[in-house]
């Protein structure tokens, strides 16, 4: 516990320390979001991927389900708010 603790602390200053996207994006000459992720943001998915699946070997994920919300992103939820994305296949009488 204490591990994830100070994992958890140090990916806080980490990210207190990037800059935010509207910097971002002043900075690179870009105005317009291409919905792209840049190579670095890629990586850093990755990076997250490979931790997640090294704690969860079976991939249970806490019984979290990823879903996408009309927005069309994808999101993980809670078996309490999963029917909220997808009731199920309808019953007929």
């Amino acid at each position: 516990m204490e591990k994830a603790h100070a994992r958890l602390e140090v990916m806080t200053t980490l990210i207190a320390d990037l800059p935010g996207n509207a910097e971002r994006a002043s900075d690179s000459g870009m105005t317009k979001a291409t919905g792209q992720l840049t190579e670095a943001e890629g990586q850093a998915l990755r990076a997250i991927r490979a931790v997640i699946f090294e704690r969860d070997p079976l991939q249970a994920f806490g019984g979290m389900r990823r879903v996408m919300a009309p927005s069309g992103d994808l999101l993980w939820v809670c078996k309490d708010h999963y029917p909220h994305y997808d009731p199920g296949l309808p019953t007929f009488s």
